[in-house]
């Protein structure tokens, strides 16, 4: 069997298209006439590439009575003009270690979380599952997942079982979250068009924090070149019907043994140049939290004939500027890192690379 580790070290177009050997051997399914169909658009490789894994991999499982994958339920809906991509959990310590992510360690984080990924969607059931979830550095996908996890720990559960107890939670919904983020990444690594950003955010904060009205040109998302092809979003509340959307839930906290723990959400976003243009992919986005009282905006470029770069900035509650001034503001001061301190929260965002056209990027916020 592939081990998908061994390739962290090799560059991106290779990894990629080690990984979809690895996805087409093991599911026995064609994605490379998907992925390079000519004369398709990105919407559509994306969205076929997804739907075959998904079934292939609904028909790998099936042909050996795995029942684990096979609940036609379904835990979710997708709300957004563009793909959502649910939330990520992970352990307090694991979200400052991302804080300290820089260079080629953000590419091969990236990799590494892809690698598992894949791995996770041959297993067996969600008990194997869990290690590789684990593995990638998470504890639950979505914030329904989340709460089951917490649940299941305080119940007594293992972590390991308690893992598997949030996959469990989606139903239907556990392939398609884990296909969507490992096409995403695929996309990402092997594409053979430039200037393409992937970004993962941490929201190490109490807060929930929203992108307003971010399906819209006036709102707090701004693309001044390429396009957005998926974003994060959750639910506020799965435990309400019409519970509200967010971006990023805050973190929750638990106890067990006497001892505080805490758990923290973080997000995917994926840009890219458009079709035929001559520039790349670069934008703005100003995260607020729910509560009003914390707002901050994240800048990225990749530009494709110029340096790519990035910021990040804490603004006043009451700003009232917009996404398209914030984004002017800080892509004329952006950096390979930029850190940012106060007396109540640190930020940091990170690009891998000021020259390359495969972009990851990590930004978080960390609540002092």
């Amino acid at each position: 069997m592939h081990h998908l580790k061994t390739m962290q070290t090799a560059d991106c177009q290779k990894f990629g298209m080690g990984l979809i050997d690895y996805l087409e051997n093991t599911f026995e399914v064609d994605l490379k006439s998907i992925l390079f169909a000519e004369n398709s658009n990105i919407k559509t490789i994306r969205s076929n590439a997804t739907k075959t894994l998904t079934e292939a991999v609904r028909k790998y499982h099936t042909a050996r009575g795995n029942s684990d994958w096979l609940s036609t339920e379904t835990a979710s809906n997708n709300p957004g003009a563009f793909e959502v991509t649910s939330n990520w959990f992970m352990t307090e310590d694991n979200a400052l270690d991302y804080a300290d992510l820089e260079g080629d360690e953000i590419i091969k984080q990236m990799q590494y979380i892809s690698s598992n990924m894949s791995k996770m969607l041959e297993s067996k059931d969600y008990g194997l599952a869990s290690f590789y979830m684990f593995a990638s550095g998470f504890l639950a996908t979505t914030t329904g997942g989340a709460i089951a996890f917490i649940g299941s720990v305080l119940a007594g559960m293992t972590e390991a079982e308690a893992i598997a107890a949030g996959l469990s939670t989606l139903k239907g919904g556990a392939i398609g979250t884990i296909v969507i983020l490992v096409i995403s990444m695929i996309i990402f690594f092997v594409f053979l068009r430039p200037a393409k950003a992937l970004g993962f955010v941490v929201n190490n904060t109490d807060k929930n924090l929203i992108v307003d009205d971010f399906k819209s040109s006036s709102g707090d998302l701004f693309m001044n070149t390429g396009k957005m092809e998926s974003f994060m979003q959750d639910k506020e509340d799965p435990s309400r019907v019409k519970s509200p959307w967010i971006q990023i839930h805050g973190k929750m906290p638990w106890l067990i043994d006497g001892k505080l723990r805490t758990g923290v959400f973080a997000g995917f976003y994926f840009a890219e140049k458009r079709d035929w243009a001559l520039y790349g992919t670069d934008g703005a986005m100003i995260f607020s939290s729910t509560d009003g009282n914390l707002k901050f905006a994240h800048e990225f470029a990749v530009p494709y004939s110029a340096s790519n770069g990035t910021n990040i900035k804490l603004l006043e509650n009451d700003y009232s500027g917009n996404a398209k001034k914030v984004f002017s503001d800080l892509r004329q001061n952006q950096k390979k890192r930029v850190v940012v301190s106060t007396d109540d929260y640190e930020l940091t965002s990170s690009i891998n690379d000021t020259s390359g056209q495969e972009c990851g990027i990590i930004a978080t916020i960390h609540q002092k």
